[in-house]
């Protein structure tokens, strides 16, 4: 998998790999149960395995990923960001 895109890499720290890699499948299947909240009447297979906004949302709401310091408007546009390729 290339992680060359993703801020930070590959300077993360190895406690911080290993909490995500120790909880990878059950990380999965979350993302996927959200994933396929919002597919019904989709027209491809591959959007059962991404996520649209209204799906990030509810999992944000969720798992209180947002707060007074950490807003719904700051969520969206790290999904976003992570969304984009960058050629430059």
């Amino acid at each position: 998998m290339d992680l060359s895109h993703v801020y930070g890499f590959p300077t993360w720290e190895q406690d911080v790999f290993r909490v995500f890699n120790d909880s990878f499948d059950e990380l999965r299947s979350i993302f996927q149960m959200y994933a396929k909240s919002g597919t019904a009447g989709s027209a491809s297979a591959g959007a059962a395995m991404t996520m649209q906004q209204t799906e990030l949302q509810n999992l944000a709401l969720d798992c209180g990923l947002s707060s007074e310091t950490f807003s719904m408007t700051r969520v969206i546009n790290i999904f976003k960001r992570a969304d984009q390729v960058d050629d430059t």
